[in-house]
């Protein structure tokens, strides 16, 4: 594929599908009042059949993507590394942004990788639930190397934002539940740097549609989550990154007891009931047991 005549090095990249409809006028009006207009937004459709864009002050083209999430976001960033944009900035079509994400974003792109910046919980109906959740854990400008992210993630595509040049393209596999975590494990693990920001916020939405929330985890969620991360930890380990091994067997074996143990489930809940911490990040609510459970 030929290589765009582009009007802007940066994008802003999301997909929309069905269910996220409802959302997509508030995402699209805060990309509209952005302080930085420099920037196209690239919208993979990912079978909304209705979408119309064309009332919004957008530089905006739209490509049909289909697949599972994971080679939806994939194909999304092999179409982006084809047409030349140097930066990208992520967001998910049922969340919106402060005005000056974009601005910040690029800003601090000029000196770091990735750039990953705080979270603003909302629920489904944009109501304020949780005001700078990351803020808990981090701290403005701080710098996030591969090993933060070995146990959770706090990279989502909705808040944050990478030079592609440093995007390191180990296909996203089709059968991961965090493409997220998968693409940003991969860039740190080849040695990028990310840095933090509570300056720029992404606010996220509370929902049932959401793969993964944030606030209030029960323990149901923690053995999800323990699904997830045996096929992260998997994928990883299969692109090489022998570090990912040990906890893709011991992961593997987790899951499989729990399915297939109802006495061992329960006790792994209790369990989970005693360790989940405040303001957990993605996946963090998933831990190997304790040998006595």
């Amino acid at each position: 594929m030929a290589k765009k005549d582009y009007m802007n090095r940066a994008a802003f990249f999301t997909v929309v599908y069905p269910a996220a409809e409802p959302y997509l006028p508030e995402f699209l009006r805060s990309l509209e009042q952005q302080t930085c207009p420099e920037f196209d937004l690239i919208i993979g459709n990912d079978g909304l059949r209705s979408l119309d864009v064309s009332g919004y002050r957008l530089n905006i083209r739209v490509v049909d993507l289909e697949g599972t999430p994971a080679s939806i976001r994939d194909a999304g960033l092999r179409f982006l590394q084809e047409q030349g944009y140097e930066q990208v900035i992520f967001g998910d079509c049922d969340d919106y942004f402060s005005l000056n994400r974009v601005a910040i974003s690029l800003r601090l792109l000029q000196m770091h990788d990735v750039v990953v910046n705080d979270l603003d919980l909302m629920d489904e109906h944009g109501q304020p639930m949780e005001s700078g959740y990351l803020s808990h854990r981090l701290a403005e400008g701080d710098e996030i190397a591969a090993d933060f992210i070995r146990d959770k993630n706090i990279f989502g595509l909705s808040n944050t934002a990478v030079r592609m040049s440093s995007i390191l393209r180990h296909p996203i596999p089709a059968n991961v539940v965090a493409a997220d975590w998968f693409i940003f494990a991969t860039l740190l693990e080849g040695g990028a740097k990310g840095i933090f920001s509570s300056a720029a916020r992404t606010y996220y939405r509370q929902h049932g549609a959401n793969t993964a929330g944030l606030g209030g985890q029960s323990p149901q969620m923690g053995i999800h989550a323990v699904l997830v991360k045996s096929l992260h930890y998997a994928a990883m380990a299969a692109s090489g990154w022998d570090c990912y091994l040990g906890s893709a067997t011991e992961f593997k074996v987790l899951y499989h007891r729990l399915c297939t143990d109802d006495n061992f489930k329960v006790k792994y809940l209790d369990f989970l009931k005693t360790t989940i911490r405040h303001f957990p990040l993605w996946w963090e609510n998933a831990l190997l047991p304790e040998e006595n459970i």
